[in-house]
């Protein structure tokens, strides 16, 4: 079988939900023509819908090295080295996208976040700022944002936010739960159990809400 040939049948695979199955092919593929990046693309991407982020990782900067300016390897890549918590490099991959592909809201977003956890708070902020803009109907965005302002103290901003959050996608458990929070550190606690409460009616087995509503309700 060929390398083509090896890449279609994993494409099919694939698409039913066997990435495991699909990345053997693709690796088949690799190795029939190491030189080209499809089946390292195809290859890296399978392993990470599979959950091998380390593998998927190793494969996707292998196809960036064959194509410097592809920035959806270095999306990947960015999202898998972030998922294994190497961030150094996420962070590297996700600026290398932006420099590649400045429109790039998820980018933006992911960055945001890894800026986040390593304490770089106003950069972070730049980011999801920059990401909202691209993107101001992302629910998930706005919480993030939401989460950086809980950070900072910042609680009736926070509020806002994951009110935001809320109206665009009703359902967003987390969103609730992050909503309750900011409500009780101002110092609103029937409203915070509220949503507690509402968290767990989209997601009954949401423990952090489960623990947030009985430390309410102890005070």
């Amino acid at each position: 079988m060929g390398e083509n040939a090896y890449i279609e049948q994993g494409k099919k695979i694939a698409a039913a939900g066997n990435y495991l199955a699909a990345a053997a092919l693709f690796e088949k593929a690799a190795q029939e023509n190491p030189e080209q990046v499809q089946p390292f693309w195809f290859w890296g991407v399978a392993l990470a819908e599979a959950g091998d982020l380390a593998q998927a990782a190793a494969v996707l900067f292998r196809a960036t090295a064959l194509q410097p300016d592809f920035w959806e390897a270095y999306f990947y890549l960015g999202l898998c080295l972030k998922g294994i918590g190497r961030l150094d490099g996420a962070e590297a991959s996700l600026r290398k996208v932006l420099s590649l592909k400045p429109d790039h809201a998820e980018s933006y977003n992911n960055l945001g976040l890894i800026l986040s956890e390593s304490g770089q708070l106003l950069e972070a902020e730049s980011c999801f700022l920059l990401a909202l803009e691209l993107t101001p109907d992302s629910a998930e965005l706005c919480n993030n944002f939401g989460v950086l302002k809980f950070k900072t103290h910042l609680f009736e901003e926070a509020i806002h936010w994951f009110r935001k959050a809320i109206d665009l996608q009703p359902e967003y458990a987390q969103a609730c739960n992050n909503l309750g929070l900011a409500l009780k550190d101002s110092g609103k606690k029937a409203e915070a159990c509220s949503w507690f409460r509402r968290a767990l009616e989209l997601q009954p087995q949401y423990g952090e809400a489960h623990n947030n509503l009985g430390l309410v309700l102890k005070d």
